[in-house]
């Protein structure tokens, strides 16, 4: 959790699912990131945001906007990568307005058997 305040006001507030490492120790796949306000209203960010990933067709959108039917495949996942290319943490998450922001609890669902959060 973090928020962004100028003057005293805070416009935007992130929240980040962190992993420090992963099976493969070069990428972690997400197959959708949920956000929650209450223990049963999905809620969606402004923007996603991530640490990095593996190019077009593997942004942060696939899994924050995804309705994954559980079937393992590569359609529509976030290809993370590590926020510096040695040592960083993998991370996805999203900006809400700070109105907006009263994110209670996050759900990840992987699918991968090997990138995945260790």
């Amino acid at each position: 959790y973090s928020s962004h305040c100028e003057d005293g006001l805070c416009k935007m507030v992130s929240y980040r699912v962190r992993c420090p490492s992963t099976k493969s120790g070069w990428a972690w796949d997400v197959a959708e990131l949920k956000f929650y306000s209450g223990p049963t209203t999905r809620v969606y960010p402004s923007r996603t945001i991530d640490s990095g990933n593996a190019g077009d067709g593997w942004g942060p959108d696939n899994a924050v906007t995804n309705k994954h039917d559980g079937t393992p495949g590569f359609d529509r996942i976030w290809g993370g990568r590590r926020e510096d290319t040695k040592n960083g943490d993998f991370w996805i998450g999203g900006e809400f307005s700070s109105q907006d922001a009263k994110v209670t609890a996050v759900q990840v669902l992987e699918t991968s058997l090997v990138h995945r959060a260790k």
